[in-house]
């Protein structure tokens, strides 16, 4: 599916994008969001309704978990959730845009997926293949701990699903208060926004749980590109190049 069914299925859900901010497919920086700076009026702001969250209560209720008092590897069954809509085995007509639209597992380029022979590249470094093997091993075991709420998906899917939440999911305490604090949620549409530290960004929810990403870096007229656009980033925090490759 395309960008435009995205935004036009978040628009269905009441979710919106400040007049200023325009989204673009480029070689260098993938989808990416932008602002003419002539056009900005004030932060540059970004507004997802609550149903348009992807949250870990979507995940209970698909694979009909009813006591989560006590559960474990929350996080895991919020993966194999990612997973099971990307993979088809789970139908998600609301998500279905969004999911379609993140990038493949070999567009992630991460030592995980790649093969024994070609990890040569990180010997001597953080990366060294005993550390990936370790990590794939744990995965794994992530993995049959949950695949009794859907066995329909491979390994590669909940491999998929791991680099996606680890690199693009946001606190989930941030809409819910008392959630707990490891659970996270993904927000489609703002998770287009390119990761840059440092960036000043602000993050906002209100009683009702709709979340509000605020750019507040100010729009830089100097760093524009030749169509007369600034490239605007969020911000996950640091994040050193081995988490990035790995999550």
């Amino acid at each position: 599916m395309s960008l435009e069914t995205l935004l036009e299925k978040a628009a269905s859900y009441g979710v919106e994008v400040d007049a200023a901010i325009e989204f673009a497919e480029t070689p260098d920086s993938g989808l990416s969001a932008y602002v003419k700076p002539d056009r900005v009026s004030g932060p540059p702001r970004i507004k997802l309704t609550n149903p348009f969250i992807v949250k870990p209560s979507d995940a209970y209720s698909a694979f009909g978990i009813t006591d989560t008092e006590n559960l474990e590897n929350e996080t895991s069954i919020f993966k194999l959730y990612i997973a099971s809509m990307r993979n088809g085995s789970i139908q998600c007509e609301k998500f279905q845009p969004y999911i379609d639209l993140l990038p493949s597992l070999e567009e992630i380029h991460s030592p995980l997926s790649m093969s024994s022979k070609s990890l040569y590249v990180f010997s001597n470094t953080s990366l060294q293949g005993s550390i990936i093997s370790k990590k794939l091993e744990s995965l794994k075991d992530d993995f049959g701990s949950v695949l009794k709420y859907n066995n329909r998906i491979e390994f590669e899917d909940y491999l998929w699903a791991h680099l996606i939440v680890t690199s693009r999911a946001f606190p989930y305490k941030i809409i819910n208060v008392h959630a707990k604090p490891h659970l996270v949620m993904l927000l489609p549409v703002v998770d287009l926004l390119n990761h840059k530290p440092n960036s000043k960004v602000d993050w906002r929810s209100d009683a009702n749980g709709n979340f509000e990403f605020v750019y507040k870096q100010g729009v830089d007229a100097s760093k524009a590109k030749e169509d007369g656009k600034v490239e605007i980033f969020n911000n996950y925090g640091p994040k050193g190049n081995a988490e990035l490759l790995m999550g």
